[in-house]
């Protein structure tokens, strides 16, 4: 040991810079007293065997308890390493272990105090923690143990990038048809950006201004219609506005593709709006999946070490959201029906009241934390207990257009917290994609039967013709669709067959859909035509025109 500090020692590694401070490693090595703290663990766990041994503790108790001891005891050395080094340098280290850089307190800890519980191959935590930090050097059972994290991270790499790849086929091929096909749909429906977690100029850039903006002084500061660049930002941040009414994807009116008000800027093209005949459809895909791939490969510098960012957490919550994958009963929480006051919770059940004396009644399943205590008011669509939101169960409650508000935040939140910018319109898409069907109650004086599934766009029209003439509009049921419905089922027979299932979709679309119009990309590569985007949108339309 004492040759190879000689040998770091002669390459020039006396000294390791962080923060700006010179600290030295083989300083840090020796400022903490671990055989005290070690000792006092190890008594408090020979306690709990003992306890578990009497019949106290079933074996998850145990575990649970084991592993608190531990993780009590890394933070001891933690505060001890901090304390020490504050004593030398005369400054504050507690930043180094709120940071998110690589070389952050997790680190150091593990470093120079002790790695700590570890996890195995199913990434569950292994009771029995390394004791030794990095610096000391880890017994030959320590590494064995240590051993299952990183295998877990190489296994994790492969299957999640996997999926992730699987998340972007399904992306291309939920959206490949949407295209840029007009300049105006002629929509006053509009969406309200506001201030939040994210600064307004950023929601607000590359998208056109729905309605006028004023202040007293000087009137009409910004007119409908407006892009909005750096200039308009700077204009509105002046006037301290913190909402502002913009056109989205999500509101476009147009059955078949999106139109450039409602996008706005082409984001490959500063200052310009976006072009007709562009795939926003498919750069949405890509702009989505290609950091889904990120998600899956971040932070593998843990080495399974429990507390640090697993490479799980982005992705499957990404999934959950655009596959509509509905939780368990078990992991279902139980989201408020009404806004009122919680007037009671019981063992199985609580009870909630509304301001009109309208009560709801709620069974409480038995693994389901209450977030709320008697008296508390609760807003309609809040949870009331934790688990994971069933967005048809949230759409059904708030309505289509909350719905939509919450796939765009839930998504756009995980790529924020992993340090990924994305356009928020590229999600808005989506958003859009998985509310664009309705299901028919009631046909009304239309031409749709019960049970029929319609573009939602389409029948808005429908029903806008019908209550002109006086006649009674077909009456809706709003559903979510998957990425995979989407994909499955989209309006072209020859998108759809050539997804999966074959064979079930020849028959399903011979029966209700046999003709296909080759309006979107996939449909026309596999026709051998001109896809419908870029110069081929010009060269259909010219057709068009002289047919």
């Amino acid at each position: 040991m004492i040759e190879f500090l000689d040998q770091l020692k002669r390459v020039g590694f006396d000294y390791a810079t962080y923060s700006g401070i010179s600290i030295s490693p083989f300083e840090l090595g020796e400022i903490i007293v671990k055989e005290k703290t070690l000792k006092e663990a190890e008594k408090k766990v020979t306690e709990i065997d003992k306890h578990f041994v009497q019949g106290f503790y079933n074996e998850a108790e145990k575990k649970q308890k084991k592993i608190a001891v531990w993780e009590d005891c890394k933070e001891n050395l933690q505060n001890q390493l901090v304390a020490n080094l504050e004593k030398k340098h005369t400054t504050s280290f507690y930043h180094i272990w709120d940071s998110g850089a690589r070389a952050s307190g997790e680190s150091l800890t593990q470093i120079f105090a002790m790695r700590g519980n570890t996890t195995n191959y199913l990434g569950e935590v292994i009771e029995t923690p390394i004791t030794s930090s990095l610096w000391e050097g880890l017994s030959p059972f320590e590494f064995f143990i240590s051993v299952y994290g990183a295998v877990k991270g190489m296994i994790d790499i492969a299957l999640k990038t996997a999926e992730a790849g699987y998340l972007t086929r399904r992306l291309v091929e939920a959206s490949q048809s949407l295209s840029i096909i007009s300049l105006d749909c002629g929509t006053d429906s509009n969406i309200l950006a506001e201030e939040n977690d994210t600064p307004l100029a950023k929601r607000i850039y590359g998208r056109y201004l729905a309605q006028d903006i004023s202040n007293k002084k000087e009137g009409i500061i910004l007119t409908r219609g407006t892009l909005l660049l750096e200039k308009e930002a700077k204009i509105i941040r002046k006037n301290k506005i913190s909402a502002v009414r913009v056109f989205s994807p999500l509101t476009c009116q147009l059955v078949e593709g999106i139109c450039q008000k409602c996008y706005g800027l082409d984001l490959s093209k500063p200052g310009e709006a976006i072009a007709l005949g562009t795939a926003v459809g498919i750069i949405a895909a890509q702009s989505l999946g290609e950091p889904g791939t990120q998600l899956t490969m971040r932070t593998f510098h843990s080495g399974g070490i429990i507390g640090d960012e697993d490479i799980t957490q982005g992705l499957p919550k990404v999934k959950q959201i655009f596959d509509n994958v509905k939780p368990d009963k078990q992991e279902k929480s139980i989201l408020a029906k009404i806004s009122g006051e919680i007037i009671s919770v019981e063992e199985k059940i609580i009870r909630q009241k509304d301001d009109n004396g309208q009560e709801i009644i709620y069974p409480l399943g038995k693994k389901k934390k209450v977030r709320f205590n008697q008296g508390d008011i609760v807003k309609k669509g809040e949870r009331i207990t934790s688990g994971k939101i069933d967005l048809e169960e949230y759409l059904e409650i708030m309505g289509r257009d909350i719905c939509q508000n919450y796939i765009k935040e839930e998504v756009r939140k995980v790529y924020d917290n992993q340090g990924i910018d994305i356009d928020e319109k590229h999600i808005e898409i989506f958003a859009r994609q998985m509310l664009s069907k309705v299901e028919i109650m009631s046909g009304g004086d239309s031409e749709y039967l019960a049970g029929d599934m319609v573009n939602y766009q389409q029948l808005e029209k429908v029903n806008q013709v019908l209550v002109v003439n006086k006649k009674k509009p077909a009456s809706f049921k709003n559903v979510i669709s998957s990425l995979k419905d989407l994909a499955s089922y989209p309006d072209s027979f020859l998108a759809g067959i050539s997804f999966q299932n074959t064979l079930k979709s020849l028959v399903n679309y011979s029966l209700y859909q046999p003709v296909d119009y080759l309006r979107g990309s996939k449909e026309n590569l596999i026709a051998g035509q001109l896809i419908p985007v870029g110069s081929g949108f010009k060269e259909r339309e010219r057709f068009l025109k002289n047919k």
